[in-house]
């Protein structure tokens, strides 16, 4: 694979990463009653600790003088405005499961540059615990508000 095509691959990592439903939620507010507030600021947390991986991406690429592309929201979630943060787990957690995939698809296509293969793997690493995350995020929700609904 040429530095291009490598180059491709990274921009196309950070789309997935910096355009991805936890980053919409974090930008689109989710309602979250009063019962709901720790998970809320957990997954607040969750955006940020995501945010934070982006610059590393970028970084790279500028060193690189490749023409950086953020891309842009799906725009199947503008329909995701003002709904509550437990209407949108099942969907959190598929696409944060999608995320790790196509980071692992990313991970092994630039297998000929060191650099490029550190911090995809680093990546996947990274989004791999952050699904681990909000996978027990979502059981302690649920367990919850069964307990409380019960």
């Amino acid at each position: 694979m040429t530095q291009s095509d490598t180059n491709a691959q990274l921009n196309e990592l950070l789309i997935l990463i910096g355009r991805n439903l936890l980053q919409y939620l974090g930008e689109s507010w989710p309602w979250v009653g009063d019962d709901a507030v720790a998970l809320g600021n957990a997954v607040q947390k969750q955006v940020q600790d995501q945010q934070s991986q982006i610059p590393r991406i970028v970084d790279l690429l500028a060193q690189r003088y490749y023409p950086i592309d953020f891309g842009a929201f799906p725009t199947e979630y503008t329909s995701l405005h003002y709904v509550s943060i437990d209407y949108l787990l099942d969907q959190l957690l598929a696409e944060q499961a999608a995320l790790v995939e196509e980071v692992g698809r990313i991970a092994s296509n630039v297998s000929g540059d060191e650099e490029a293969v550190a911090l995809a793997q680093d990546l996947q690493q990274a989004e791999s615990r952050r699904l681990e995350e909000l996978e027990t995020l979502v059981r302690q929700r649920r367990s919850s508000t069964t307990t409380t609904a019960g």
